[in-house]
């Protein structure tokens, strides 16, 4: 008897949609039809629509549990640098995949998106202190990176670094 995760993944191997909220019986019968589920139909819009209502896309892709708070507020963890941060994602996300305890896997979910969101801060923060820095404090930061580099051998960190570095390269050339 094939388990939910396996149904959905035949599924998508025979390129159906709509059944990710299915019941376990829904699915079965679903797979073995190899019907897609009839999508429901827009709503059509107001050619006249008020424009004061459109709501401007965030450059930052957030989830729907993220809340959009004071953005002069730093999210937590967002002192760290940003290749703790990133190892810290990394170590999250194979917790998630390897961990079988529900609780936990869901915890660390919960702890990964503040991870993301705080590495989007800081990135976003390092983008907008190398645009307005002059090329001196750019060769000067560069110098520092390239410390950095030579410094560590750990792959992941001499990945965040060198695009790091790369960014500060682009501006100054």
């Amino acid at each position: 008897m094939p388990t939910i995760c396996e149904l959905q993944i035949q599924a998508k191997k025979n390129g159906l949609k709509g059944y990710s909220k299915m019941k376990k019986s829904e699915l079965e019968a679903f797979v073995k039809n190899g019907e897609s589920k009839p999508r429901k139909a827009n709503k059509p819009t107001n050619v006249r629509q008020n424009v004061t209502n459109v709501k401007k896309p965030l450059l930052i892709k957030m989830s729907n549990t993220d809340k959009i708070s004071d953005s002069t507020k730093p999210p937590p963890l967002s002192n760290k640098k940003l290749t703790e941060i990133y190892k810290l994602i990394l170590s999250l996300e194979k917790t998630i995949k390897d961990n079988v305890n529900q609780a936990e896997v869901s915890k660390s979910k919960k702890l990964l998106e503040k991870m993301k969101i705080a590495f989007r801060y800081v990135r976003k923060k390092f983008m907008d202190k190398i645009s307005n820095a002059s090329k001196s404090v750019l060769l000067e930061m560069s110098n520092d990176i390239i410390k950095e580099i030579n410094a560590t051998k750990d792959e992941d960190e001499l990945k965040i670094l060198g695009g790091q570095l790369s960014e500060i390269k682009k501006i100054v050339n």
